[in-house]
C-alpha cells in the first residue's frame, strides 16, 4: 500500500509539470517567447502528461464516453460560444480533438497489441512504425477540405502515440515515483536540455501536422521533457500546491 505522503509528493510534481506546460502555451499564444526549442517541447509535454494518466476504465464504451464528456463536449461548447460572440472558429482548441483521437488510438493499440505481446522488441518496432506512418502521411494533401482536416487530426494523433507509450512505460515501471539524488537530477536536466537544444528543428507545427527532420523532433521532445521533469522533481520540495 502506498503511503499518502508518497501520493502527495507525486501529485505535486505532476502538477508543477502541468503548470510549466500551461505557461509555455500562454507564452506561445501571447507572442511573448518563441524558439525552436520550446516549439519542440510544448505539445509533446502536453501529450506525455496526458499519457501518464491514461486509464482503460471498465471497457472501450465507458472509456469513449468519458473522453467525449471531458474533451469533445467542452470543445463543442467553446466553439459554439466563440462563434456566437466573435463569429469565428476558435482554432487553438484543435488539441482537444487531437487528444481524443490519441486516447482512442492508444486504447486500441494497448488492448489488442501491447497487452497480448510482452516483447520490448515488438513494442519498439511498433512505435517506430507508427511514427513513420505519421511522418509519411504528413506530406499527403487531399483537395477535399473536410477530408484533409480529418486526415490532419489523424496524423497528429498518430504522431503522439510514442509519447503516450513513453510516459506510460515510465509510470508503470515506477520510474516517476522513485527517489533521486540531486546529482542525478542535475545531470538529467543538463543533458536533456542540451539534447533538446541541439536537436530542435524549426520546421515543426503540430496543429498543421507539419513534421520534418524525422526523428529529431522526437529526440528533442524527450530531451526537453526530461529536463522539465528533473526541474519539477527538484523543486517539488520547495513548492506545495496542495496547501
Amino acid at each position: 500500500m502506498i503511503e499518502s505522503s508518497s501520493i502527495k509528493k507525486r501529485i505535486d510534481y505532476f502538477d508543477l509539470m502541468k503548470g510549466v506546460c500551461i505557461i509555455l502555451v500562454i507564452l506561445h499564444h501571447c507572442d511573448v517567447l518563441h524558439s525552436d526549442m520550446l516549439r519542440c517541447i510544448r505539445m509533446p509535454l502536453y501529450f506525455m502528461l496526458s499519457g501518464m494518466f491514461f486509464k482503460k476504465y471498465s471497457g472501450f464504451f465507458d472509456f469513449t464516453i468519458r473522453k467525449i464528456n471531458k474533451l469533445l463536449i467542452p470543445y463543442g461548447a467553446f466553439m459554439l460560444l466563440c462563434f456566437c460572440i466573435f463569429h469565428r472558429i476558435n482554432v487553438p482548441l484543435w488539441f482537444l480533438i487531437s487528444l481524443f483521437y490519441s486516447y482512442i488510438l492508444y486504447y486500441i493499440i494497448e488492448k489488442y497489441l501491447l497487452d497480448r505481446y510482452d516483447s520490448w522488441y515488438l513494442k519498439i518496432v511498433l512505435f517506430v512504425v507508427v511514427s513513420l506512418i505519421a511522418y509519411c502521411l504528413s506530406f499527403v494533401h487531399i483537395n477535399n477540405k473536410l477530408t484533409n482536416i480529418v486526415l490532419r487530426y489523424f496524423v497528429i494523433s498518430l504522431s503522439t502515440i510514442p509519447y503516450f507509450f513513453f510516459s506510460q512505460t515510465l509510470r508503470r515501471k515506477g520510474i516517476l515515483s522513485k527517489n533521486y539524488s540531486d546529482i542525478f537530477l542535475i545531470v538529467v536536466g543538463i543533458v536533456g536540455a542540451a539534447i533538446c537544444y541541439f536537436s530542435s528543428v524549426h520546421s515543426i507545427n503540430y496543429r498543421k501536422a507539419l513534421f520534418e527532420a524525422y526523428p529529431l523532433y522526437y529526440v528533442s521532445a524527450i530531451g526537453g521533457v526530461s529536463a522539465i521533469w528533473a526541474l519539477c522533481y527538484k523543486i517539488k520540495g520547495y513548492v506545495s500546491l496542495s496547501d
